[in-house]
């Protein structure tokens, strides 16, 4: 029975950590680890694992000092032990029999390097309701199998996984050397996977209703602060490029077609921010210092005129 590694990064997650232990806990495939990175917290989060790992020593601690999310789950791929790694955030959630069956996709398909599933969201004081995503119950993840630009063209339109919704093969990572960008602080999963399928990944839907990632939705959540998850998006997409122009497997063609989307999606984050920010003088100078002023200059018309319509 292969092993997989679950690495939990948490930052003052003590409070959410038994439930999301026993999520694991409760997977018919029982052959895992837990590596739970505390990233510098102050809560009782030690005290918690401690207690948690007495019971079970399948989970493991380890601290470092406040580094981030990204460098959290880079010393969890740097020790793990398992044949496959799912990432999974201290206070996220998933279903019984999800490892044995993405594991049981991964044996049957040696071509496939990450199988996802799809996810759902709960709000931390109703766990009996779920639903598609936070802003409504859209269904957001899409059937995605292969590699190559059908899959890249997909990843550029936008973010297709939750962090939790993938098991990978830990060989495919380490032998291509991918890592999380500790630069990033806000959608740096969306980096990851995008490095990972610019590096050749095939990756598989796993196509079943009993078979999900969960994602709380509270206050702490980091997908809560807006304006700096936009300024990610468009560091992202400056990021996108960079790959799309030092890929090697492209057509001239491709690269083409990529980079005309990437540029019409980076404007939209930065309209929005502008849009939603002209009654802050301050705000707007803290988005002028960040980007081009051109592109700061075209956004801005374009949020005038947007906020013209509406008054008018």
């Amino acid at each position: 029975m292969d092993l997989v590694t679950i690495i939990i990064p948490v930052f003052n997650y003590g409070f959410y950590l038994p439930e999301t232990i026993d999520s694991l806990q409760q997977q018919t495939y029982s052959h895992w680890e837990a590596l739970i990175i505390d990233d510098g917290s102050n809560d009782d989060t030690q005290a918690v694992v401690k207690r948690l790992s007495q019971h079970d020593r399948r989970i493991k601690y380890h601290c470092q000092p406040r580094r981030g999310v990204s460098a959290a789950r880079n010393r969890g791929i740097d020790h793990a032990e398992g044949a496959y790694i799912l990432f999974l955030d201290g206070d996220d959630l998933i279903t019984p029999n999800k490892l044995a069956e993405h594991v049981s996709l991964l044996k049957c398909y040696d071509e496939v390097d990450m199988c996802y599933s799809d996810v759902y969201y709960f709000r931390n004081d109703n766990k009996s309701k779920l639903f598609f995503g936070r802003a409504g119950n859209r269904k957001w993840t899409i059937k995605l199998n292969g590699k190559g630009f059908e899959i890249i063209s997909q990843f550029v339109a936008k973010n297709r996984f939750t962090t939790h919704c993938p098991l990978i093969r830990t060989q495919f990572l380490k032998s291509n050397k991918l890592r999380f960008d500790e630069s990033i602080c806000y959608k740096e999963d969306w980096d990851f996977w995008l490095r990972c399928v610019f590096s050749g990944a095939n990756i598989h839907y796993l196509a079943s209703s009993e078979v999900y990632a969960l994602v709380r939705v509270h206050s702490k959540s980091v997908s809560q602060k807006s304006i700096n998850m936009d300024i990610a998006t468009i560091r992202i997409r400056e990021s996108i490029e960079q790959y799309i122009h030092s890929n090697t497997q492209l057509s001239p063609t491709q690269k083409t077609y990529l980079l005309k989307i990437n540029n019409l999606k980076k404007r939209a984050p930065l309209k929005k921010m502008i849009y939603y920010n002209l009654n802050s003088l301050a705000n707007l100078r803290k988005i002028y210092q960040t980007e081009p002023s051109k592109e700061f200059f075209i956004c801005f018309i374009k949020a005038l005129n947007e906020k013209r319509k509406d008054f008018f």
